[in-house]
């Protein structure tokens, strides 16, 4: 088999580093990882990224030594890592998913490495822009995490396109919830396509919901951030709203009597969506195409810019029964135990380093 070179921004930001993190974790000394630290602007490992390198002793890690912000030289600095994983740690084949990977991809081919791109959002933002979809082009593979974006991605690029769904660990799941709809969970990086802002534009249109909610996830955006704090402020939600950051471990957040509302503008194949069926816990997501790949999250979507819908979706789950609840995340748990296995994923991605 092949070695993999796994380039990535972080080794902690978001649902694709961790469906990354687990591809890692498979093939140990069958992989190579260089990260940029492009989204943290950062050339030094964080304690939870050590942790993850010592449980994994026989992975190799590089990260891009600069100090200058400049993306130029952020760049010369993960070429120089990419040039060593290949000539001291002999990667075979390469795996991009973000900006920083995909400028990489020339590089590559010109030192004879094959390169897998992976698409892990909705496609438009790779098309869309003029330099990523020149360098996606030098790809060997294409591949996306969900149905939607793989066709987007084959319709404008004229390749064939893999999907690989993403993984999910289906064997730390809970109970079913059985209770009315109290406490709001949001599970995504704060920034302005995560669309957190519906969120509290529900809480102050419909006092009626006496609940809480929970944001989870990195501050990708500051300037967002700072503005969803001044309409906490404004609309006197401070008791009622909980910025939490980045959490690594979702399950001690999933193991409360919570609910998860996914209100994006744009995904891929969100992790959000199958942790939760994985656990037994109602999600109401957004009603773009990517969300909408269950009957149940058809049934159980909305408008992003429309916090009624919103209201609506808990006012439906709150009119179930006890019984009727439990049929849904029972087939919710079905659903994703038997297309979304983490084993599935890592072997689908390993026929590229087989062949």
């Amino acid at each position: 088999m092949k070695k993999l070179l796994l380039i990535m921004p972080e080794l902690f930001w978001g649902g694709a580093e961790r469906q990354f993190r687990y591809l890692i974790s498979e093939l140990q000394d069958n992989a190579v990882v260089c990260i940029s630290h492009s989204n943290s602007k950062k050339s030094t490992w964080t304690q939870e990224e050590l942790q993850f390198q010592n449980e994994h002793p026989r992975t190799v890690f590089l990260t891009a030594q600069y100090r200058s912000q400049s993306r130029l030289k952020r760049l010369f600095a993960l070429k120089k890592i990419i040039s060593q994983a290949i000539n001291i740690h002999g990667a075979q084949c390469a795996l991009v998913y973000h900006g920083d990977g995909c400028y990489m991809i020339p590089y590559l081919r010109l030192r004879g490495v094959p390169v897998i791109y992976s698409e892990r959002n909705s496609g438009e933002g790779v098309i869309e822009s003029r330099l990523i979809k020149y360098f996606v082009r030098w790809s060997n593979h294409l591949t996306a995490n969900s149905e939607r974006a793989a066709e987007v991605i084959q319709d404008y690029f004229h390749m064939p396109v893999k999907c690989i769904h993403n993984g999910i660990d289906c064997a730390n799941t809970f109970r079913p919830r059985t209770a009315e709809c109290s406490e709001m969970l949001v599970p995504a990086r704060i920034a302005p396509v995560k669309n957190q802002k519906l969120i509290l534009a529900f809480f102050h249109d419909h006092p009626e919901f006496q609940g809480a909610v929970r944001f989870a996830g990195k501050s990708e955006d500051p300037a967002y951030e700072e503005e969803l704090r001044q309409t906490v402020k404004k609309y006197g939600l401070e008791h009622r709203v909980s910025f939490l950051g980045f959490q690594e471990n979702m399950d001690t957040l999933y193991q409360t009597d919570c609910f998860v509302v996914l209100p994006s503008y744009h995904e891929g194949m969100s992790n959000v969506i199958l942790e939760c069926f994985a656990r037994g816990i109602p999600i109401f997501v957004s009603s773009i195409p990517e969300n909408r790949f269950t009957e149940y999250l058809q049934e159980f979507s909305f408008a992003p810019d429309d916090s009624e819908g919103l209201a609506k979706c808990i006012a439906k789950w709150d009119q179930l029964t006890v019984p009727e609840r439990n049929a849904i995340l029972d087939a919710n748990y079905a659903y994703v135990s038997e297309e979304h296995s983490i084993q599935k994923m890592v072997n689908e991605y390993k026929q590229f380093l087989i062949s």
